[in-house]
């Protein structure tokens, strides 16, 4: 899960960043404390859920991108930590509809919770219908989407990325839960502890790496006897 962090005090960018959420498996972005920044990587680049830290300092910053997350209708869900401990702040930014408003002081469990919590309707695994479709939660929607044409699925902390021409889809499973799942639906080979690849998309494989099209999929040492024996037995 990829989370931009706005923050005005460094001390607490440090422990949110490298203490806190690397360690806990998610993929934070540089805090910023300038909400051009955070526009800017909000417009730019994949982002899944932000955290707003709210001060006295920076509550207009808040305010601004608040409101351009709710304006747009981007499917970002941001949570609000306010060490301001104003109740006005929350009735002015609660029209926002922020995912979860926390005020400080707070424990880490309730911030990660938040965070888990937030997540856009992940899907839950289930047996696919018949055609090896899958019905999964895009935000407020149900799609229906063809698993043969899975490229890859990403390891994302507790949930899984589906990888499809079309873009990313999400299920609440680990890597190896979702490979073993859907192991009659469809052919799926792990690569690295991080990816398992659907062996079709395949166009060229070296000890260290294989190829999806122009993506570059990096092998795992503990992996490559496996994958030379199932690709050394197919046609790619």
């Amino acid at each position: 899960m990829r989370i931009l962090i706005l923050e005005d005090n460094k001390k607490t960018q440090r422990k949110l960043y490298y203490h806190v959420l690397l360690w806990k498996g998610y993929h934070p972005y540089p805090p910023v404390t300038q909400s051009n920044d955070a526009l800017k990587l909000l417009s730019s680049a994949p982002v899944d859920l932000v955290l707003l830290q709210l001060s006295q300092n920076n509550y207009l910053t808040v305010v601004h991108i608040a409101s351009f997350i709710h304006d747009r209708k981007l499917p970002v869900p941001f949570i609000i930590i306010n060490n301001n401990n104003e109740q006005l702040s929350f009735d002015s930014l609660n029209k926002y509809r922020p995912s979860a408003y926390i005020f400080e002081p707070c424990r880490w469990p309730s911030i990660l919770a938040a965070i888990d919590l937030s997540m856009p309707n992940p899907t839950i695994l289930k047996e696919p219908d018949a055609g090896n479709t899958l019905v999964v939660k895009t935000g407020r929607r149900l799609e229906r989407v063809d698993l043969c044409k899975l490229i890859l699925a990403k390891a994302n902390g507790k949930y899984t990325e589906l990888h499809f021409s079309f873009g990313k889809r999400l299920v609440r499973s680990s890597l190896q839960g979702f490979v073993e799942h859907y192991k009659d639906a469809l052919t799926l080979i792990r690569v690295h502890k991080t990816y398992a690849v659907n062996p079709k998309y395949i166009s060229f494989y070296t000890t260290a790496e294989i190829f999806l099209g122009n993506q570059k999929i990096p092998v795992g040492r503990h992996f490559q006897k496996e994958i030379r024996s199932y690709l050394d037995g197919a046609s790619l």
